[in-house]
């Protein structure tokens, strides 16, 4: 089916209103595409269609091995791939009906995909783009001279060749001629052309054009207006001063000789400068001067005078900076090592050269794009040319690119699916870009747009909370047109996504949008200052900060998972923009028995502390002489002060050292320096230990010898470290070991296996089931939870000091440009860079907003960042959520946040009074100064005798005491029995009277139950839940559930709407969120054609759905029993209770009676706990979906 012959026509009954835009894009295969998509609205299902539509179509097997899918990380490919072949081969098995009205019964026949076409899937390419620029690279990168197999590098080895290529050969005299690179060396380090050359990515947008002559710097009339202003600011005369300096410079240039600066063919590198911060002996250097004063018409005047000066400078260096640069890629293409910026660079440079073009397009590619969004300039040139859709080729169908593949007119060979507002990576991808292409690609005569606005992920307050809020963020903002600007500051200042207006699903739940007011800070204590007057002290970041966090962890613990209405604690998500801000919140929550778990961090495998430690222990183990190295294991592991390893060394570092043996190391009068030598040569002995030891049980013996566990325990906050438990990282390395061992590795080569990979990225983290996740903003993009929790509203968020000389972009799309000083930017462009950065945020809190499915709390903590330091730029400049909101601005806004409902917060009496906290480091370095003893011999007597610090003990003995307390008290507490234990918690509970004994299960009887699963089927998964990754649509059959237990509650049953007709619309509305729609289409008709309508729909019934409930046990004070019970009616005319219990598990029809015992428990719970409850008898009933056919569970009044 194409587009063309696609009648536009009302979405049918139960389908999302924006059903047709779906459509055309599925189905449209006629034409390209441009795709908006915002959040949660299902793109990726519409994908996974639009792949299921080419496949059916006729030339399926030609279409299919040359069709590109490429998304922004390689789990999105893996599970769009997932679910690609899961959707066809569905439809392969729906013969003789139409794909897209595969569920009516009255549609067209059509031919259903054919194996040929499955087969031609296996052929799809799924991945990222840099995936994709490796297959093309070794395809056809020799032509480049690029090896087949190459080494990603990463940061220590990119550095690594950098030292080796500066050192043989810098080849820039080409670039700039002997005066220019005299006269711009004269005015910049080196150093700095070296560090520009490293932050250049290659290739430019556009061509670079040469620098020109020197331009001359006239200071006479600057001087003079500076000593004419007769200020006696400090300022002035520092600037003055520095004006005048620099002229003296220049004057002595010109007068002395000029010196050629032409670099030998293989320079040294000190053989170019002595220290890369000065030019060559002999010449003048004449750093750009600093202007000091901020007087508004002396600035003007500074600027012009010296822009014309910084503006050369800028192009020369730029022109020598991408010289290096390039150069350098040439050097490590002949080494074999490439970074990810250079696979696609050099992917476009084969398809920039029309020979190699020419082979690579014989193939017809056809390229579909996620997250179009996040793809930068360069990657989107790459698929633009592979899919032959830039410039006069998406307008006229041709290709300049002479034997490349015809691709018909009418048919399609771009798709790409992205949404403005959630372009949050501005650093690499821009709106402009994106919106350049979409336009190009929608106005094309072969191309068209779809708007996706139904969302299934949102609730309904969530999308009513952000349809009222974002029209006026994205609104263009009439405060950003600055006089005279001009081209690309001009084009920038408004350049904000435009909002797309989402609808909720009629499936979603009601949700809560939450405010969390937080009461200011107390005052801080007065102190006096030397001379006697009383002094304010000012709070810091971080007492506000944990302040806050106290107010955000009371909330969610109040809440609960019920009033957050939150399935587990795992599905809530707190999202802070900067890594630090989450430390506080962890403590909050552990503070309160709140597990965390921080899924954002700098994902460093050396950052964890037990690796670092052992991989510190193993290599002095292995490298005896490394005194840097055992320095680093006496102070960080066995916490030996500075002063006392000085005093041990006196001047020689050769003394720390542990190759000789143990009675050899050299001995010390000083008696305070002994801890070092007792520690040195306890060292020695162990190395002597492990000399003959297997990997694996020398690195044990480490382990146990040194204590090294529970010195890392004694670290602070180290059970909420967010690389997860040191016992665990521990255990990990062990198994490293073994595996090195069992690959033949030597002990020694192990030791450089592990510092090899100390700054390699860590491996991503299993999520906790029980454990709140922690995140970044940024990091969040793609995820969802059930309740999202936005603290710091009112924080402003602060950039990072960066360092000059340093390139500076207005978009991804421009050329950048040097600057030298923080006041090197004309105002049109600083006001475009920060409007750049203010709508960045904009977008980022847009993203963090439609995270959850039911929840958003946000946080008001306008009262703690109320003091001057903290509103001193509140007018334009600071940058807080709470004024991407336009809080201060928008009435209606402001309206709306008033009368947002409250979240719970911590009383007056309650708020703990902010103190000072010791520092982790010295609190570190406390509890580690007396190690701990280990038992065994050969431990030296300083270790046995070494005095804990009193204030470190008695924190210790506390918790032994509160520990003591807890193991006695514990057995107090009522035992929660959950709904997935019931059927092993009815012995505790006691039997119900009058049921039959026969059908309860012991303790600890195992509840499996064999069940027929079809060949292929998605329920056949056993796939843990808690080994799912990160916010993963859950496996078929688990999903199947989730959602026939949410359709079961939303039915109309009973009442003047019920019926028949009734509940098969409701179940239309809901088959779109459904992953087996024909099961579900399959076993709602069995439900309809049963006896359990009838039953409902009997007069008087009171009927409830998804009944929880909590009964505390008298026989058994030691239980109580907790659960939600899918369905119970209450009949007047029997006065009894029903409960009934929806089970999905896929079974045979003679399995029905294992099915009915292995439930049994459960439902005599349930109806146990509804005869205490009410006084009235009760009787539970099992309805099997896949038979259609209710089950009486045989329990009694």
């Amino acid at each position: 089916m194409t587009e063309s012959n696609l009648t536009p026509e009302p979405p049918r009954p139960g389908q999302p209103v924006d059903q047709p835009e779906r459509e055309r894009f599925i189905y449209g295969l006629d034409r390209n595409f441009s795709v908006i998509a915002p959040a949660g609205v299902g793109k990726t299902r519409s994908i996974v269609e639009r792949i299921a539509a080419i496949a059916a179509q006729p030339d399926a097997v030609q279409v299919l091995p040359h069709l590109v899918v490429v998304t922004y990380t390689d789990r999105a490919a893996r599970e769009m791939k997932r679910r690609a072949r899961q959707r066809i081969l569905q439809l392969q098995s729906v013969a003789g009906q139409s794909h897209a009205e595969a569920a009516d019964s009255s549609a067209t026949p059509a031919p259903a995909i054919s194996p040929a076409a499955v087969a031609a899937f296996n052929q799809t390419f799924f991945g990222t783009i840099h995936s994709l620029c490796v297959k093309l690279l070794q395809t056809h990168g020799h032509f480049l001279g690029v090896p087949a197999k190459f080494e990603v590098a990463d940061d220590d080895r990119l550095d690594e060749l950098w030292d080796e290529f500066i050192s043989n050969d810098i080849p820039w005299q080409h670039s700039l001629s002997e005066a220019e690179r005299t006269a711009m060396l004269r005015h910049i380090g080196l150093l700095d052309v070296f560090r520009l050359s490293r932050e250049v990515r290659l290739p430019l947008p556009e061509p670079l054009e040469p620098p020109g002559p020197v331009p001359a710097v006239p200071l006479d009339a600057l001087i003079a207006e500076l000593q004419a202003s007769n200020s006696k600011h400090d300022t002035v005369a520092d600037t003055l001063s520095n004006a005048q300096r620099f002229q003296r410079q220049m004057d002595r240039a010109a007068k002395d000789v000029k010196r050629s600066v032409t670099a030998p063919a293989s320079p040294a590198f000190d053989a170019i400068n002595h220290n890369l911060d000065q030019p060559l002996p002999g010449e003048v250097f004449c750093p750009l001067p600093e202007r000091k004063t901020k007087a508004k018409a002396l600035a003007t005047m500074w600027d012009d005078t010296f822009r014309p000066l910084r503006d050369w400078l800028s192009r020369a260096a730029t022109v020598a900076a991408v010289e290096i640069a390039e150069a350098f890629v040439q050097f490590r293409i002949r080494q074999g090592v490439l970074t990810f910026d250079d696979q696609v660079s050099l992917a476009l440079e084969l398809l920039s050269t029309p020979e190699i073009a020419a082979r690579i397009l014989k193939k017809p590619w056809r390229i579909i794009l996620d997250e179009a969004q996040d793809t930068d300039p360069i990657q989107f040139q790459v698929l633009l040319r592979l899919a032959r859709v830039l410039g006069a080729e998406l307008k006229e169908g041709t290709s300049d690119v002479p034997g490349t593949s015809h691709v018909p007119a009418d048919a399609w060979r771009w798709a790409m699916v992205g949404d403005f507002q959630q372009s949050i990576y501005g650093q690499r991808a821009d709106i402009p870009t994106y919106r350049q292409h979409h336009l190009e690609i929608t106005t094309a005569p072969n191309g068209a747009q779809a708007t996706f606005q139904v969302t299934f992920r949102c609730s309904q307050s969530v999308v009513g909370f952000v349809n009222t809020v974002f029209p006026h963020v994205f609104a263009p903002k009439e405060d950003t047109k600055q006089p005279g600007a001009s081209g690309a500051a001009a084009a920038t200042l408004d350049d904000q996504a435009r909002f797309v207006q989402l609808m909720a699903a009629a499936t979603t739940a009601q949700g809560q949008v939450l405010r969390l007011p937080v009461a200011a800070l107390p005052e801080p204590e007065h102190r006096e200052t030397p001379d006697g007057r009383p002094s304010k002290r000012r709070r810091k970041d971080a007492e506000v900060a944990s302040h806050v966090a106290e107010h955000v962890a009371h909330s969610i613990q109040t809440l609960g998972l019920e009033g957050l209405q939150a399935s587990r604690w795992s599905e809530v998500a707190v999202l802070c923009p900067r890594i630090a801000w989450l430390a506080p919140i962890r403590k909050a929550l552990a503070a309160r028995g709140i597990d965390s778990q921080s899924l954002s961090t700098h994902d460093i495998a050396g950052d964890h502390p037990a690796r670092a430690w052992l991989t510190a222990l193993v290599w002095v183990m292995a490298e005896p002489l490394s005194g840097y190295e055992i320095v680093g294991v006496l102070r960080d592991i066995f916490g030996l002060p500075d002063h006392v390893l000085a005093s041990f060394s006196g001047g020689d570092g050769a003394r720390f050292q542990i190759a000789s043996a143990p009675q050899t190391i050299a001995l010390t009068r000083d008696t305070a320096a002994l801890p070092v030598r007792d520690a040195l040569v306890f060292l020695a002995g162990l190395r002597e230990k492990i000399a003959t030891m297997p990997v694996r049980t020398a690195v044990e013996l480490i382990l146990s010898e040194t204590q090294l566990l529970e010195r890392l325990e004694l670290l602070p906050d180290v059970r909420d470290w967010p690389g997860g438990s040191m016992r665990d990282e521990l255990e990990a390395l062990l198994v490293l070991a073994a595996h090195a061992e069992a690959a033949g590795t030597t002990f020694r080569g192990y030791a450089h296996n592990l510092r090899n990979s100390f700054g390699t990225a860590r491996s991503e983290t299993r999520i906790k089931p029980d454990a709140v996740q922690l995140i970044t903003s940024y990091k969040a993009k793609g995820l969802e939870w059930d309740a999202v929790v936005i603290p710091f509203m009112f924080r402003e968020i602060q950039m990072r000091t960066k360092h000059y000389p340093r390139f500076t972009q207005l978009s991804p799309g421009q050329n950048p440009r040097v600057i030298f000083s923080r006041d090197d930017t004309r105002e049109p462009e600083r006001a475009a860079a920060d409007r750049i950065r203010d709508m960045e945020y904009e977008r980022l809190l847009y993203v963090m907003c439609t995270r959850p499915r039911r929840t958003l709390v946000l946080t008001d903590d306008s009262a703690c960042w109320a003091e001057p330091k903290y509103n001193k730029a509140a007018e334009t400049m600071q940058r807080t959520f709470a004024r991407c909101m336009r809080l201060d601005k928008v009435p209606e806004v402001q309206q709306l946040w008033d009368a947002l409902p409250l979240a719970p917060a911590l009383s007056a009496d309650e708020i703990p009074a902010p103190a000072p906290s010791e520092s982790s480091a010295s609190a570190g370095r406390a509890a580690l100064s007396a190690p701990v003893s280990a038992p065994g011999a050969g431990r030296p007597a300083h270790f046995e005798t070494a005095q804990t610090l009193p204030l470190f003990q008695h924190a210790r003995d506390q918790w032994e005491r509160r520990r003591e307390l807890a193991s006695r008290t514990a057995g107090g507490f009522r035992r929660r029995v959950t709904p997935h234990s019931l059927a092993k918690s009815l012995e505790v509970l006691g039997p119900l009277p009058g049921s039959q004994q026969g059908h309860s299960m012991s303790p600890g009887q195992d509840v499996s139950l064999p069940v027929s699963v079809a060949p292929g089927d998605p329920e056949s998964s056993s796939e843990p839940e808690d080994a799912r990754p990160l916010n993963a649509e859950r496996p078929g059959g688990t999903e199947y559930g989730t959602w026939w237990h949410a359709l079961m509650e939303r039915l109309p049953w009973s009442g003047p709407e019920s019926g028949a007709a009734a509940r098969l619309a409701a179940f239309e509305a809901a088959l779109p969120l459904c992953q087996l729609p024909e099961r579900a289409r399959r076993e709602f008709d069995l439900l309809q054609q049963s006896e359990l309508p009838a039953r409902l729909a009997a007069p008087g019934l009171v009927l409830h759905a998804e009944l929880p409930f909590l009964l505390a046990e008298t026989a058994t004070p030691e239980a109580c029993l907790e659960g939600i019970i899918d369905m119970a009616w209450f009949d007047p005319a029997s006065d009894r209770w029903t409960v009934l219990d929806w089970k999905t598990n896929f079974i045979r029809a003679e399995q029905s009676e294992e099915l009915r015992q292995l439930y049994m428990p459960q439902l005599q719970a349930y109806a146990r706990a509804l005869t205490r409850l009410t006084g009235k008898g009760a009787s539970a009933v099992i309805y099997s979906t896949t038979l259609g056919v209710l089950l009486s569970a045989d329990v009694a009044e």
